[in-house]
């Protein structure tokens, strides 16, 4: 239910932005110097992750900047329940491949790989009964590689969705802010 109500809200954000725009549609993509913002949720592997991130346009192709997210995992067995939470924050570079294969605005593709840390906590919310459980997770060296694309509507907002495989497996979806 959370999910869906997420997913209403972002979608009406996304619309109300779109019709107060008086540009015309995709009239910029981020080029050198510029920095923006990436936020939303997403499905993965671990949980439901909320998301966090920043960018900078080192080039008109490559861009590094830093992501934080957060996601929590119930999982049960032998009737007790444990609760998973993972905080990760992570250093990011992705390539642009606008120029290289001649995509145009509104559309955006990227791909890169992200380092960072995991902590992840997990607390037990029945009692444990003396049964030896193995599903505890621990704190971690975070490293992945993520694809996705972003479509801008107006010179300052885009959707964006992105496709990530390493510690942890998901898809982000969301929207980015260009300043």
């Amino acid at each position: 239910m959370k999910k869906i109500i997420i997913l209403l809200i972002l979608s009406a954000f996304v619309g109300s932005a779109y019709s107060q725009s008086s540009l015309p549609q995709g009239s910029k993509i981020p080029r050198e110097g510029n920095i923006y913002m990436n936020f939303g949720f997403g499905v993965s592997s671990r949980g439901v992750p909320f998301y966090a991130g920043a960018e900078v346009m080192v080039h008109d192709e490559v861009s590094v900047g830093g992501a934080f997210s957060f996601r929590s995992q119930a999982e049960s067995y032998a009737g007790d329940t444990w609760q998973h939470r993972a905080y990760t924050i992570a250093a990011r570079g992705n390539y642009h491949f606008n120029n290289l294969l001649k995509i145009r605005a509104p559309f955006l593709f990227y791909a890169g790989a992200s380092l960072g840390f995991i902590s992840v906590s997990t607390v037990l919310n029945s009692d444990n009964d003396g049964i030896n459980y193995e599903g505890t997770r621990g704190s971690e060296l975070y490293f992945g590689i993520q694809t996705g694309g972003s479509y801008f509507f107006n010179n300052h907002w885009a959707i964006n969705a992105e496709l990530g495989i390493g510690n942890v497996m998901g898809l982000k979806l969301g929207a980015t802010y260009l300043f």
